[in-house]
């Protein structure tokens, strides 16, 4: 090797982690959940919330999940995709991704405009980082 070659190969290690922050020993994470309405009279209308008078107008693919940490940085976003309602019961069910997520202590999880709900590190990993969150009160 020619003298100074160690530093060529450092540098285009660094500038490597720079590219990419997974290959530089930063872990991330992949989020996937979904949001389950319960809603009898929405889910009979094929999940068409537009219709519903149950305030839930706002749930829709489209709608933005967010992710914060322990700090309150908002470190992921994600969007609902169709809803789909089951043959066996009366709930719309929407899925979501989030990827990216970087470890924390905890994580608030909201849905557009409305509260948010919180999930430790150690709950999304016993349970695979899936989640379900529910909204309403089944007829």
């Amino acid at each position: 090797m020619r003298n100074g070659s160690p530093r060529v190969l450092a540098l285009i290690i660094g500038l490597t982690c720079l590219i990419s922050i997974s290959s530089c020993g930063t872990t991330t994470h992949t989020l996937k959940g979904t949001l389950d309405l319960l809603d009898f009279q929405t889910a009979l209308g094929g999940c068409d919330t537009s219709q519903s008078n149950d305030g839930y107008t706002d749930i829709a693919a489209g709608e933005q999940v967010i992710v914060k940490n322990a700090s309150g940085t908002t470190i992921g976003t994600g969007m609902l995709g169709s809803g789909h309602p089951l043959s066996d019961d009366a709930n719309c069910h929407y899925d979501f991704t989030v990827v990216g997520l970087p470890d924390s202590s905890y994580y608030e999880i909201g849905l557009g405009s409305r509260g948010t709900q919180t999930f430790s590190e150690s709950q999304f990993i016993s349970d695979h980082w899936s989640i379900t969150l529910t909204l309403g009160v089944g007829g």
